[in-house]
C-alpha cells in the first residue's frame, strides 16, 4: 500500500514496487490510483493486482469499467470486502 500515494491522490512508489516484482514476487498495489492511466501504469509495472479504494467509493462506474478492462487484476476495497463477507457488503460480520 503506497500511503503517500493515497494522501498525494497519484502512486508516489512505483519504482520501489517495481523492484519488488523483479524479484519475482506477485505484488498488489494499493494507493493513489484514482485513473484508468494510474492503474495501467501499476499493471506495465508488473503488479498483479490493484486495489482501488477512494476511487471506488466515488464511483462504481469507475470499477466497473476497470473490472470490464482487466478482470481480476483490479478490485476495490469494497468489492474484496463483500466477496470475503457475503453477508452484508462492505462490512464483516457483527460479533
Amino acid at each position: 500500500m503506497d500511503l503517500d500515494g493515497a494522501f498525494a491522490g497519484e502512486p508516489q512508489n512505483l519504482a520501489t514496487v517495481q523492484a519488488i516484482v523483479a524479484l519475482g514476487m506477485k505484488v498488489q498495489f494499493g494507493g493513489g490510483l484514482r485513473t484508468r492511466a494510474a492503474v495501467e501504469r501499476a499493471l506495465g509495472f508488473g503488479v498483479s493486482r490493484v486495489v482501488i479504494g477512494t476511487r471506488a467509493a466515488e464511483s462504481e462506474a469507475f470499477v466497473g469499467e476497470l473490472v470490464q478492462a482487466f478482470g481480476e487484476k483490479s478490485r476495490s476495497e469494497s468489492t474484496r470486502r463483500a466477496a470475503r463477507w457475503p453477508s452484508k457488503v462492505g462490512s464483516p460480520p457483527r460479533a
